[in-house]
Order: structure tokens, then C-alpha cells, then sequence
């Protein structure tokens, strides 16, 4: 058993509040590279070794003092654990992922597993690389992927890590902002409790998962379409997650609200900003209230989204959610009667990695983010890799069985392939 040596620091508010989530149900990142050259084990093997001995969150565990969490350096390191699965079908992957992702991440360490499901021949094979969420976000995902796949190719990356833990999230919002957000919050939830979209709790916490890729021809369209109606992808895509769910609604009222979740990249906000090569979840969550109804265009729901978000910019929310979301999650798993939103949407933008790593061909990537009965009826992570548009979804079978999943998925790809052609109206 391995023993603590030291203290790295202690976890950021969202950080924690994804450890409090993961240690009440499930909370992981799960990342499937598909690989259409298989790579031998021992190189693997290889690659996880060199990546623990370079960053030192691989080489930890997350320990709670005081009702505080920190990350503390482990000794003797346990091994990242790589386990070997053979590739009997094509969804194979599918079937291990699924597992992961409803599998509590233990949280003594290391912070990242990988699963390597290989076939028989030398094609076609998936990497299933498992984080906790307090050490993964869009950076931490595109740092430890790119350096994952060069050295399992033999490669060595030229990239240095400079960890820089002082820095501090700025402005910090003044105590008149957080009263102004407080009653902001008890305005919106009076409304929402009148108007808004809601949904039972259901009574498991079981994740299913979906995904959807766009053509690079239709990706490239839909942002050039996006673009001239001066908008932006991310609310695009909430926006159609969000009519696809509501369209399904069986309760419809009129003027109605919905609830959507859409996650912001917070390494800018702090000061010094946090570097790119230094792990960690560094995101705000907002929670955000629009107008919308099962017959509203996809234009005026994005408008809608868009524009909450740039109030929420203006009201220093981001900062703000980003402090009280250990609180806030903390209320959601306590009282057991609230659901933080209706659907939701971590868009990355671009994952930059190459298409080849030496004999290694990428052919894609899915990455799944684990929901629960508190969370969204529909959730997804977005992305665009070698041109193409993807959305990797989680749902829960409690509710939705996997013919609707299925069908809400196949409304989302309809809208945003019918606004990518070149006569859509704007």
C-alpha cells in the first residue's frame, strides 16, 4: 500500500466538487482513442510509464483534511494500470467504456487508467483512457492524449511541463456581486418553478452512451453558415440538444424556461493564467435560464443561449460559480430533490491531434463525461477533430430508453445538417 510523501496542492473548487460527486456516485473521463493500427502492449505499457514520471498528478492521490481535499504525492508510485481486453466484436470499446464510466473512480491513486482493447489482426483497435475529473479538462485531455499517443509510437514530445500552482482567479468577484447573484438565483428560481421545463428524479445513476460525427464537408458548412448568422458553434450546438429534448417534452406550457448547463474554460481567468502543460480541471459550470418553446427556430434559441451567456460573462458568474460549485453540488446531493439542468454541453472546440503518430493511424476519438439523476436529462462533450464535428452522449436508462436516446439523437444531427446547407434560412 502505498504511503502519502507530500503535499502538491490542494484541489480548486470545481475539482472538489467532482471528487464529493465521484465519491456519492460515479464522475469520470472517459477517452476512446480508435486506432486503426494496433500498437504493441509493451509499447503501451511504456508510453504510461514515461507520462507518470513527467507529471505529478499522475503520481498522486486525493486525500481530504478539514473537509478540504489536496493532492498529495504518492510512495512507492502504484503503476497507471493497463489493462488488455480482447476485441471479439466492433463494439467491443463500446461495452468497456460503458463500464468505465459507471465505475467510481478510486481516489487513492493514480488518477488515470487505461484499458487497451486489442483485435487479433493488426487493425482496428481502441485505447480507453480513464481520468478522474479533478485532473481532466479540455487542456489536461489534449496535453496527455497528444503525449500518450507520440510516445506509444516511440516518439519523444518536445513539450515541457511547468507547473505554476499560485495562481489566483481574477477579478474575485466583491461581496456586492455575489448579493447580486443571489438575487438573481432566487428571481430565476421562482420563474423556473412556474415556467420551467422539469423533469423527475430518476432512481438510478446508470450512464448509456450515444455518439454523433458530422461529415467534414457538413462541419465545415454548418460553421460557415453559423459564422455569417454571427453566431457561435457552442450555443448552436446546445441549442440543438436542447429543441430535440424539448420537442420530446410530454408536458408543454406556454412562455416556458429551460435549463441549460454549458461549462467554461476557466484557465484564462486566473493570474498568472494556468499554463496549458499543467493538469487539472480548471472550468466553471453555468447554469442558465432561457426562453423556449418545441417550435422555436434553432437561430432564436442559440440567440437566446448566446446572449445568457454573455450576461453571465458581464456578472462575473463564471468566477463566481466557479467558487460555490463545491456548495452547489454539495445542496444537489444532500436534498436529493433539485436537477441542476435539462441538458448540457462541454464543447472543447478543437482537439488538436495529428492523424498519425509514426505507424499509429487515429482514426477518431469519443470522449464520454459520466452524468447522474441530479444532473441533465441529456448531456453531451463536443468537439472537432481532422475536420469533423462530434458529440459523445450520456443519458440515463432510468428515463429515456435507448430507442428515444437514439431518436433525439438522429433530431439533433437533422437540425444541424438542414442549417448547414447552403439554402437554410437565416
Amino acid at each position: 500500500m502505498a504511503n502519502t510523501t507530500g503535499y502538491i496542492r490542494r484541489l480548486r473548487p470545481m475539482e472538489e466538487a467532482f471528487t464529493i460527486s465521484n465519491d456519492a456516485m460515479p464522475l469520470c473521463v472517459v477517452c476512446v482513442l480508435h486506432l486503426t493500427t494496433r500498437p504493441e502492449v509493451a509499447a503501451v505499457r511504456l508510453a504510461l510509464e514515461q507520462l507518470q514520471s513527467r507529471f505529478p498528478l499522475l503520481r498522486a492521490q486525493i486525500g481530504r483534511k478539514s473537509g478540504n481535499f489536496y493532492f498529495e504525492e504518492l510512495h512507492p508510485v502504484p503503476p497507471i494500470s493497463l489493462v488488455v481486453v480482447e476485441r471479439s466484436q466492433d463494439e467491443t470499446w463500446l461495452s468497456e467504456a460503458s463500464g468505465l464510466v459507471n465505475t467510481t473512480f478510486d481516489r487513492s491513486g493514480p488518477l488515470m487508467k487505461c484499458t487497451f482493447v486489442r483485435s487479433s489482426s493488426e487493425m482496428d483497435c481502441e485505447l480507453l483512457v480513464t481520468f478522474h475529473h479533478a485532473i481532466m479538462d479540455s487542456k489536461s485531455a489534449r496535453l496527455i492524449l497528444h503525449e500518450f499517443l507520440t510516445r506509444t509510437s516511440g516518439d519523444v514530445p518536445a513539450t515541457s511541463i511547468s507547473p505554476d500552482y499560485g495562481s489566483t482567479l481574477k477579478p474575485s468577484p466583491g461581496l456586492r456581486s455575489y448579493l447580486l447573484f443571489s438575487r438573481r438565483q432566487l428571481v430565476e428560481g421562482v420563474r423556473y418553478l412556474r415556467r420551467g421545463f422539469y423533469a423527475p428524479i430518476p432512481k438510478k445513476s446508470e450512464n448509456a452512451l450515444l455518439s454523433l460525427r458530422l461529415s467534414p464537408t457538413v462541419s465545415r458548412a454548418l460553421q460557415v453558415n453559423i459564422g455569417r448568422k454571427g453566431h457561435s458553434l457552442n450555443s448552436v450546438l446546445l441549442a440543438a440538444i436542447t429543441l430535440a429534448l424539448i420537442r420530446n417534452y410530454p408536458v408543454k406550457k406556454a412562455k416556458q424556461l429551460a435549463r441549460v448547463l454549458s461549462f467554461v474554460d476557466l484557465r484564462p481567468y486566473y493570474s498568472p493564467a494556468v499554463p496549458d502543460a499543467e493538469l487539472g480541471c480548471y472550468i466553471s459550470m453555468l447554469r442558465l435560464s432561457v426562453a423556449a418553446r418545441s417550435d422555436q427556430p434553432i437561430w432564436a434559441l442559440a440567440s437566446a443561449i448566446r446572449g445568457a451567456l454573455m450576461q453571465a460573462l458581464r456578472n462575473q458568474e463564471i468566477q463566481i460559480m466557479a467558487k460555490l460549485s463545491k456548495r452547489l453540488v454539495g445542496m444537489a446531493l444532500k436534498g436529493k430533490n433539485m436537477r441542476l439542468g435539462i441538458s448540457a454541453l462541454s464543447f472543447m472546440g478543437k482537439l488538436e491531434l495529428d492523424r498519425h503518430y509514426g505507424s499509429i493511424e487515429l482514426r477518431d476519438v469519443s470522449t464520454y463525461i459520466t452524468n447522474n439523476r441530479f444532473g441533465p436529462q441529456f448531456s453531451a462533450f463536443g468537439k472537432i477533430l481532422h475536420g469533423s464535428i462530434g458529440l459523445d452522449f450520456t443519458y440515463l436508462p432510468a428515463e429515456m430508453s435507448a430507442t428515444h436516446a437514439a431518436q433525439l439523437v438522429q433530431e439533433v444531427r437533422q437540425t444541424l445538417e438542414e442549417i448547414s446547407k447552403p439554402e437554410a434560412s437565416f
